[in-house]
This record gives C-alpha cells, structure tokens and sequence, in this order.
C-alpha cells in the first residue's frame, strides 16, 4: 500500500507532547511539529549526503539546542513508481517553541544553519532565510479512548 502524499500541504500536523519536569507534576508543552518537503531531481540522494556529513555533529547538536530542538525523525516518502510524484522528506521535530526554531533556521548565523540553507536550495528549491511559512494547522487531534 502507498500513501499519497503529493496532493497534502507541506504541513502533515502538529501534536502535543507533555513531558514530566519534577516530583511537582510541572510540565512544559513541546509540539511535535511535522512538515513534508518535496524534493528536487537528485534532492533524496542530496539529503543523505548532507546527512552523513552534517548530521550528528557538534556544531549540529550546538544549533539545535539554540534553536530548541529536543528531537528529530526524518524520513524519505518514495512516490509511487510512474505517479510522477515528487519524494517528500517527511520531518517529525519536537520543539517548545515553533515560530522560534523556524526564526532560527531562516537567520541564524550559526555555520550549521548557514550549510543547511545553502543544501535547501539544491534539495527543495525553498530558500529557507525568506520570510517563514505559517505555522502547520492541525486538523486531527484523535487518540484512543480507554
């Protein structure tokens, strides 16, 4: 089975995670926030390499911390062989903030941000350090009932 993604906004949804702080039952939100990002020809192939040269990183993990980041999945949607569908890399991204992690990523100074904007370009076609999207509206909020 494929799921059919290429007819979904770059936005997939927003959850809410609740994380225990102290004996006191503090919390603080963090969002779980999802976008997909159609890849370019030759973007998928792109991304691995940026990966394996960026990812998991000192100056990597410096940035995220900066820009709130506590968590990220990415991964790669294959499009349905012949749809002519472009592949999306789908991102999961836990953060306390969203509007400021996307501020970050589009200004920041920092040498990782500036090679992740630089590999945008070639991978998406998105200049990231243009003015932000909207933030994702979420339109399923479900879980299981007990």
């Amino acid at each position: 089975m494929h799921l059919m993604l290429q007819n979904i906004p770059r936005e997939i949804q927003t959850a809410t995670i609740y994380l225990y702080l102290s004996p006191f039952y503090d919390f603080t939100e963090m969002v779980n926030y999802c976008l997909a990002l159609p890849y370019l020809p030759g973007g998928a192939e792109l991304a691995k390499k940026f990966v394996q040269e960026n990812g998991n990183t000192k100056e990597h993990d410096e940035f995220y911390r900066i820009a709130g980041i506590s968590r990220e999945h990415v991964w790669i949607q294959r499009s349905p062989p012949g749809s002519g569908a472009p592949d999306l890399e789908v991102v999961s991204i836990e953060t306390h903030d969203p509007a400021n992690m996307l501020k970050e990523f589009a200004t920041s100074n920092h040498p990782w941000a500036i090679k992740f904007r630089e590999f945008a370009k070639k991978a998406y076609g998105i200049d990231f350090s243009g003015p932000p999207p909207p933030l994702n509206e979420n339109i399923i909020d479900w879980k299981q009932s007990i």
